[in-house]
C-alpha cells in the first residue's frame, strides 16, 4: 500500500486540506500494514522531518525498514550512516531510478513477511472489477469512500489529488446468504488532452490501462454542471473499450436543495425534475448503449447502495448480449 507523503503540510505548495487527508490515509495504512518501508532521501541525509516520521512509526509499533533511495554515488553511500539515528537498524540502500538494490529489497520483504499464501482453488467467481472515472473533483474518491466505509482514498475539494489508481476490495452479503465480491479502483480525474503536466499525463495513461481491464466503470458526473465536453469525450472512450458502464450523477443532494429553494423552476415536483434530468443525460450521451443512471450523493450517502446493484445488473446485461451475439455466429 503506497500512501501520500507524511508531513506534506510543511510544503508551501500543498494545500492544508490535502495534507490533512494524506495524514488520515497514512494512519489507515499504518493500521493495516504488517511491514512499513520508511523511504528516505540519501541525497539529502537525515532531515528533521524524517525524525518526526520515525517517531510516528514507533508509536504505531510496526516492523519498519528504512530504505534510503537515490543512493547513486559513493558519497551518498557514506551519508546513510545518519539514518541510524531513526532507530530502526541498518538502512537499506537502493536507487529506484537505476534499479540498485531492488531485487535485494524484494528478498528482504519476502523474508520478513514470508511468501504470499496460496489461495485454495474454488468455484467462487472472480471479483467484479469496478472503476470510478470522471473529471477532476466530481466526487469519485468520496464515492469510493462511501462504498468502502473507510478513508482508503484521499478526499479533498481540490482537483487532482488522486494521481495514481488505488485498488480496494469490498464484499456485499445478499439476502440469500451468498456474497458478491468487488475490486474498486479510483482513477486520476480526466482533464483536457494536453501533456504540459507530465505527472497528470502519466496518471491518465495509467487510468486508461486500468479502465481497459475493468468489468464495470462508474462514469461520475456533477449534478450541478450536467454533462460537459470532457464527460462526453470520456464516455466515448469507455464505449470503445467495451466495458460495462453505469452513469452516476453525484451531488444530487445539492440539486434537490436547489429545487426545494425554488432556484430551479419549470418542474411540478422532484420526480419530474429527476426524470427530465435523466432524459437530458441520455440525449447528451446518445451514443452509449442505454446504461443505467444512478442519482446519488457521496456526501450524504443518498442512494449510494444502488451503485453495486447497478454494477451487477450491468454485468448480467453484458453477459446476455454476448450470449445473443454468440448464438448468431
Amino acid at each position: 500500500m503506497d500512501t501520500g507523503g507524511i508531513g506534506l503540510y510543511k510544503a508551501e505548495l500543498t494545500p492544508k486540506v490535502v495534507a490533512a487527508a494524506v495524514e488520515e490515509q497514512v494512519d489507515f495504512a499504518l493500521a493495516a500494514a504488517s511491514l512499513v518501508l520508511l523511504i528516505v532521501d540519501a541525497s539529502e541525509g537525515c532531515a528533521p522531518l524524517d525524525m518526526e516520521v520515525a517517531a510516528k512509526l514507533r508509536q504505531a509499533g510496526k516492523d519498519v525498514v528504512v530504505v534510503a533511495n537515490k543512493a547513486d554515488t559513493e558519497e551518498r553511500d557514506r551519508q546513510v550512516g545518519e539514518f541510524y539515528a531513526l532507530g530502526f537498524g541498518d538502512p537499506f540502500l537502493v536507487s529506484a531510478e537505476h534499479g540498485r538494490g531492488m531485487a535485494e529489497l524484494c528478498a528482504l520483504i519476502i523474508k520478513k513477511l514470508g511468501p504470499a499464501p496460496v489461495e485454495p482453488t474454488t468455484s467462487t467467481p472472480h471479483p467484479i472489477r469496478l472503476a470510478l472515472a470522471g473529471r477532476p473533483n466530481v466526487g469519485k474518491s468520496s464515492l469510493g469512500n462511501r462504498l468502502l466505509g473507510s478513508s482508503r482514498l484521499i478526499v479533498s475539494e481540490i482537483a487532482g489529488t488522486t494521481r495514481d489508481p488505488v485498488r480496494s476490495r469490498l464484499a456485499r452479503a445478499k439476502s440469500d446468504g451468498s456474497k458478491t465480491e468487488f475490486v474498486l479502483v479510483d482513477t486520476a480525474g480526466r482533464r483536457t488532452a494536453n501533456k504540459r503536466d507530465t505527472l497528470d499525463f502519466f496518471s491518465q495513461v495509467r487510468s486508461n490501462e486500468i479502465l481497459a481491464d475493468t468489468d464495470v466503470v462508474f462514469l461520475v458526473l456533477d449534478a450541478q454542471q450536467g454533462v460537459t465536453r470532457i464527460d462526453k469525450q470520456l464516455a466515448g472512450e469507455l464505449a470503445l473499450i467495451g466495458c460495462g458502464l453505469v452513469v452516476v450523477v453525484n451531488k444530487w443532494d445539492l440539486a434537490k436543495e436547489a429545487f426545494r429553494a425554488d432556484a430551479i423552476s419549470g418542474f411540478e415536483d422532484e420526480e419530474e425534475f429527476r426524470a427530465k434530468f435523466r432524459a437530458a443525460v441520455r440525449r447528451e450521451l446518445f451514443f452509449l448503449p442505454d446504461p443505467p443512471i444512478c442519482f446519488v450523493s457521496a456526501k450524504t450517502g443518498l442512494r449510494a447502495d444502488d451503485l453495486l446493484d447497478a454494477a451487477e445488473g450491468s454485468i448480467s446485461v453484458r453477459a446476455r448480449r454476448f450470449r445473443r451475439a454468440a448464438s448468431t455466429v
